[in-house]
C-alpha cells in the first residue's frame, strides 16, 4: 500500500469519526432536551389547573359580592376572594407565557438564563400567594357558611372571625420571619434547598438536566 493511499484511508478515518461525534452530541442534545421539556410539563399542567380554579373563583365570588352589596362585610369578603381569584390567573399565565417563551433549540447559557427568570418569577410568587393565602382562606370560610348555611360570620359569630384573623396574622408572621431568615442565613445548602421547593420540582430538575448538557459540550 502506497503512502497517499494510506493518508487517504487515514483521512477517511477522521472524517467518519467526526461525523460520528457530531451526530452522537446531537443525538444526546435532543434526547436530554426531550427529558428537559418533559420535566417542565407537569408545571404547565399545574399552571392550566391553577387558571381553572382561579376562574371559577373569580366568578363565584364576583356573583357573591354583587349579591351582597347591602351587607359590607360579606361584601368585601367577596371582593377580597374576587381579587384573590385575578391574582391566581395573572400569576399562573405569567408562568405559561415564561414557559413558552423557552427556546430549547438556543445554546445552553441562553436556555438557563430563561430557566432563571422562571426560577425568580416563581419564587416571588411563592411569597406573594403565601402571604395572601395566609388571610385569603378567612373570606373563602365566610363565604363558604353564607353559601351553604346561610349563616353570616360577622353577625352571628364574630368571635371567630376574630380568632381567624388571629390565626392569619400568626401565619403571615411565620411566612415573614421564614422570609428573613432565608435572606439572612448562613445555611446556604439549606436554604437553596427550601427555595427549589418553593420554585417547584419540576424547575430544579430542569436546572439539573441543564447542568448535565453544560457539562457534556464542555468535555
Amino acid at each position: 500500500m502506497e503512502l497517499d493511499e494510506l493518508r487517504g484511508i487515514l483521512r477517511s478515518l477522521e472524517q467518519d469519526m467526526a461525523r460520528y461525534a457530531v451526530n452522537l452530541h446531537r443525538e444526546s442534545r435532543e434526547r436530554r432536551t426531550r427529558e428537559l421539556r418533559s420535566r417542565l410539563w407537569p408545571l404547565g399542567a399545574a399552571q392550566i389547573l391553577q387558571i381553572l380554579s382561579g376562574l371559577a373563583v373569580t366568578a363565584i365570588s364576583a356573583l357573591f359580592w354583587v349579591r351582597h352589596l347591602d351587607a359590607p362585610a360579606l361584601a368585601f369578603s367577596g371582593i377580597v376572594l374576587h381579587v384573590y381569584g385575578i391574582g391566581m390567573v395573572a400569576g399562573a399565565a405569567r408562568t405559561l407565557h415564561l414557559l413558552a417563551s423557552i427556546d430549547y433549540s438556543q445554546p445552553v447559557v441562553a436556555i438557563q438564563r430563561q430557566l432563571t427568570l422562571l426560577s425568580l418569577w416563581r419564587l416571588r410568587l411563592a411569597w406573594v400567594f403565601g402571604v395572601a393565602s395566609c388571610l385569603a382562606w378567612i373570606p373563602m370560610v365566610v363565604i363558604g357558611f353564607d353559601m351553604a348555611f346561610g349563616i353570616d360570620l360577622y353577625e352571628s359569630a364574630p368571635w371567630v372571625i376574630a380568632s381567624f384573623l388571629g390565626s392569619g396574622l400568626a401565619c403571615l408572621g411565620v411566612v415573614l420571619l421564614l422570609h428573613r431568615w432565608l435572606a439572612t442565613s448562613s445555611r446556604m445548602d439549606l436554604v437553596q434547598r427550601i427555595r427549589d421547593h418553593l420554585v417547584g420540582r419540576s424547575v430544579s430538575r430542569a436546572r439539573g438536566i441543564l447542568d448535565e448538557i453544560s457539562e457534556f459540550e464542555a468535555e
